[in-house]
């Protein structure tokens, strides 16, 4: 007798699966925006960082004040940790990098 409330169960799970997806991907995809903006804002201030004479241990603290991300953060919900700080430190190298300057 308690197979059709089993049934139920599964066919209201699989129904779920393909929403928590889809807001999972749309979710992902304003983190990637989010990113997006942040390169962009690093690569636009670089050098002027540079010539105020921000170096690689100061840089994230730097364009974090300079390209604080917006409210745009929270609709990303949870980010792995450090994951702002790092994408700013690898834009920042770039950047150097492509200059042939030194930090």
């Amino acid at each position: 007798m308690w197979i059709g409330p089993l049934k139920a169960a599964i066919t209201l799970l699989f129904a779920f699966v393909p929403l928590l997806a889809s807001a999972q991907t749309a979710q992902n995809e304003q983190l990637r925006q989010v990113i997006s903006n942040l390169k962009s804002c690093v690569r636009t201030h670089a050098a002027e960082a540079q010539a105020a004479g921000v170096r690689a241990s100061s840089a994230a603290d730097y364009f974090a004040r300079m390209c604080a991300p917006s409210a745009d953060v929270e609709s990303v919900g949870a980010t792995p940790l450090g994951l702002f700080r790092t994408t700013i430190n690898a834009e920042w190298d770039a950047f150097i990098k492509e200059t042939g300057t030194t930090r």
